[in-house]
């Protein structure tokens, strides 16, 4: 049996508020305007949205130009809650690695400081996941201060 999207709702807005007030107000994202708890149409206003039902945990992401431009589901919990709070960790990151650029530095070195920060803020398992994912990316893309001179 699958948490009802109401469980979901109150569990993940309780995370993303421990995220948004570690982050405050100059760099907190207002998750509401973003990320919905109901499913998602074809003509739903731009954004995530977070439901579950008989067959899961599903997240369909809403394209600005309207229409379902990416799916996701599963049958684990921890999986959905994973990408969830990994992908809110990166939005206020963002906006935390814009504000705290370090001149001379590549950017995403704030950025992905700042983003291990708020997930182990959740638990060391969204640590481990979101610092797997960093370092998947530098291995591909590594730092180069040299374009920030």
């Amino acid at each position: 049996m699958y948490l009802k999207t109401e469980e979901l709702e109150k569990q993940i807005k309780n995370n993303l508020l421990i995220l948004n007030n570690y982050a405050g107000e100059e760099y907190a994202v207002d998750f509401p305007k973003i990320i919905f708890f109901e499913k998602a149409y074809d003509n739903s206003i731009p954004g995530s949205y977070i439901y579950s039902n008989s067959t899961g945990y599903h997240i369909d992401g809403v394209g600005d130009r309207g229409g379902i431009v990416s799916r996701f589901a599963t049958e684990n919990l921890e999986e959905l809650y994973s990408k969830v709070f990994i992908n809110a960790a990166i939005w206020i990151s963002v906006n935390y690695a814009a504000g705290n650029k370090i001149k001379g530095k590549d950017w995403r070195r704030v950025m992905f400081k700042y983003r291990l920060e708020l997930l182990s803020l959740l638990g060391e398992e969204y640590y481990k996941k979101g610092k797997k994912e960093i370092d998947k990316t530098l291995e591909n893309a590594p730092y180069d201060d040299s374009l920030f001179c």
